[in-house]
């Protein structure tokens, strides 16, 4: 065969680079015309990149400053002195929270912040792949404790006897009252084989 007459022949292995190629090349040009928005309080972005011209200027002010810093740190002097379980605190617990509560104040149920343990749950739970005691659960909002809304057969869950409208009042001795519901199904549910 000569050069002429070859055809080109794509591989599996030459169509993940090109795909992984394409899907890095996406996340640099994302990041340039949309990481500037987080960072330069007011003109971030596509203005940060020069796209949108000189004159635009976005109106979001950052609520990372030099103000809520300071707030911040005084907040933190405060637990530090007047927290009256010192030993207790958990920096990573409190950073957490700042995340959370910044994307909470949003308003919005799509903007969310998950720590890693989290995220790996909600990826766990969104691959088909799941393990359990056979139950579901719902939030009984008159009582404010979880409660069984249904029981799959043949599970754990309905060889023990669990019934829909069951209330659960406590998980390993410790009440079940005003926990999220993710919190009672993690709890529940316990490590996979337990």
């Amino acid at each position: 065969m000569n050069k002429t007459s070859q055809k080109h022949v794509t591989t599996p292995r030459m169509f993940i680079a090109g795909t992984l190629t394409g899907v890095l090349v996406t996340a640099l040009l994302m990041s340039l015309f949309f990481g500037g928005f987080m960072r330069n309080g007011r003109r971030g972005g596509l203005a940060a990149t020069g796209l949108l011209g000189k004159d635009y200027q976005q109106t979001y002010d950052s609520a990372i400053n030099d103000e809520s810093i300071e707030k911040l740190r005084g907040l933190e002097e405060i637990i530090n002195e007047y927290y009256y379980e010192p030993e207790t605190v958990d920096v990573e617990q409190l950073e957490t929270g700042l995340y959370k509560g910044l994307l909470d104040a949003l308003n919005d149920p799509y903007s969310v912040y998950y720590t890693e343990e989290e995220m790996n749950e909600l990826q766990m739970s969104l691959s088909g792949t799941y393990y359990g005691i056979g139950a579901y659960l719902s939030n009984d909002t008159v009582t404010g404790y979880p409660k069984i809304s249904g029981v799959i057969k043949n599970t754990p869950a309905e060889e023990a006897g669990l019934l829909a409208d069951d209330v659960i009042y406590k998980i390993n001795d410790e009440s079940a009252g005003g926990l999220d519901l993710d919190e009672v199904v993690s709890r529940v549910r316990g490590e996979e084989g337990t």
